[in-house]
């Protein structure tokens, strides 16, 4: 994403289900979002994205559209990729799945 490499330090925490980001960089997530999915209206973020007051991007996932499990609705959003230097100054590589940042938010 154009800009992105301004944003070169980060954590980690892979023990929290949300992910918390500058607002200039979430602002940049969203953009890269909604210009991917216009990419390709057919195969690409095959949930349509939901709009909400919140600071959350969210994608409806359908059930019945997906009978055989959500692979390849995982399949059709960006897989994200983080590049930048350890603490030791060695290049590090991240890549960020959908099965990752995606998670299910069941009604009751």
């Amino acid at each position: 994403m154009s800009g992105s490499e301004e944003f070169n330090i980060g954590v980690i925490d892979s023990g929290t289900t949300f992910t918390y980001v500058p607002q200039k960089f979430y602002t940049m997530l969203l953009i890269h979002f909604d210009w991917f999915c216009l990419q390709d209206k057919v195969n690409h973020c095959k949930g349509k994205r939901i709009q909400q007051a919140s600071d959350s991007i969210c994608f409806e996932y359908n059930e019945e559209t997906f009978m055989e499990g959500p692979l390849k609705y995982f399949m059709s959003f960006p897989v994200l990729n983080f590049h930048a230097n350890s603490v030791n100054n060695t290049k590090v590589s991240l890549k960020w799945f959908p099965s990752e940042y995606l998670f299910r938010h069941k009604k009751d």
